[in-house]
């Protein structure tokens, strides 16, 4: 088995993606909008390329997130990235159940966000958690998907100008 960082990865991810019929990995993350971003990983890792290279989950993350950059909405996949973390451990609702506190935590660090080498995208992540946190959501919210309005309002408030909807 060779290393997952061998070679051309990007390559092997488009190839992948291609394999199950999306154009990108925008057009696949988009084609599964209740899939948890580890399922579309798992589905994609499973899709066999010539030479028994892996991919790593973080390879997805990069493609993701390049074409959503190319596309010009990085803020419409980051929100759809937190609400599918959300859904995926606050399922039924943000403070219900003994362990709502450890679930929201795991959405906060599990929630995959644009790495770049000034961490901007984490530091707005962060911002993000936090302005959710202030708003007190109601014990059973849990938001269907990105255009929940409470999501819209904090990408709203949050979301940097200079950014638009792309990195630019």
């Amino acid at each position: 088995m060779v290393a997952a960082w061998d070679g051309d990865w990007q390559e092997r991810v488009r190839v992948r993606i291609r394999k199950l019929g999306f154009a990108d990995a925008l057009a696949y993350f988009r084609a599964f909008p209740d899939a948890s971003f580890g399922e579309l990983f798992r589905k994609l890792s499973e899709v066999k390329e010539e030479g028994g290279r892996e991919i790593a989950y973080i390879h997805l993350q990069f493609a993701l997130y390049e074409s959503a950059d190319r596309n010009r909405c990085l803020r419409e996949v980051m929100a759809d990235l937190l609400v599918r973390k959300m859904r995926q451990h606050l399922r039924h609702g943000w403070n219900i159940g003994k362990d709502s506190q450890q679930r929201r935590a795991a959405v906060a660090a599990e929630w995959e966000v644009p790495l770049d080498p000034a961490g901007r995208f984490v530091g707005l992540a962060s911002q993000i958690w936090a302005a959710i946190k202030r708003l007190s959501p109601a014990d059973d919210w849990v938001p269907l998907d990105q255009n929940d309005p409470m999501i819209q309002s904090v990408f709203d408030s949050v979301w940097p100008s200079d950014l638009a909807h792309g990195a630019e």
